[in-house]
């Protein structure tokens, strides 16, 4: 059975620095040694308040055109953090026809 870890003030310091340098989770809990449910569960008990949205990026223009299906900005965006970041648009069936069912 696993030991029973503690934590410790300096634990607690470390979740609220990396926090506030807007780390993830994941990589605050490998550098703990903690799961990553652990050091969520640890933050919100010590009140360190969930981050803000970041503003948006001033060289996006608010009334420019929508973009198109399969841009790889549009689709980056879409698909970062997921199974199919890094993937190409359009996706493919298995039998190698795009989605739209086109050939």
């Amino acid at each position: 059975m696993p030991v029973k870890r503690l934590w410790t003030t300096s634990d607690d310091r470390q979740i609220a620095t990396a926090r506030a340098a807007r780390r993830s989770w994941d990589t605050i809990a490998a550098n703990l040694g903690f799961s990553r449910s652990s050091v969520i569960e640890r933050a919100r008990a010590l009140a360190i308040p969930r981050l803000t949205p970041l503003p948006p990026d001033p060289e996006i223009e608010a009334d420019r055109d929508p973009l198109p299906a399969g841009d790889p900005l549009a689709w980056a965006v879409l698909t970062d953090g997921t199974l199919l970041e890094g993937t190409a648009y359009p996706l493919r069936y298995a039998t190698g026809g795009p989605l739209d069912g086109t050939a």
